[in-house]
């Protein structure tokens, strides 16, 4: 290995390195912030969904009223 390959900053690693370290961007922190904040905004989502779906049910007791607010939920 030539020491210009070594004098690489830890984000960019020549072509070889590249399959020897999978989760190499997981090193960024911002990146890494970035990832988690995404998981727990999608997990805060889904919750949200669920306990509408099933506040709903719960004061209507209708399959119909049910699907449609899946369905409003889920168009754009």
């Amino acid at each position: 290995m030539s020491d210009s390959e070594l004098e690489l900053t830890p984000w960019i690693l020549p072509r070889s390195w590249r399959r020897l370290i999978p989760y190499a961007v997981l090193r960024n922190r911002i990146f890494l912030l970035y990832l988690i904040a995404r998981f727990l905004a999608s997990l805060g989502q889904q919750m949200l969904t669920v306990a509408v779906g099933w506040e709903l049910y719960e004061r209507t007791h209708s399959a119909l009223a049910l699907g449609l607010v899946g369905l409003t939920q889920m168009a754009p």
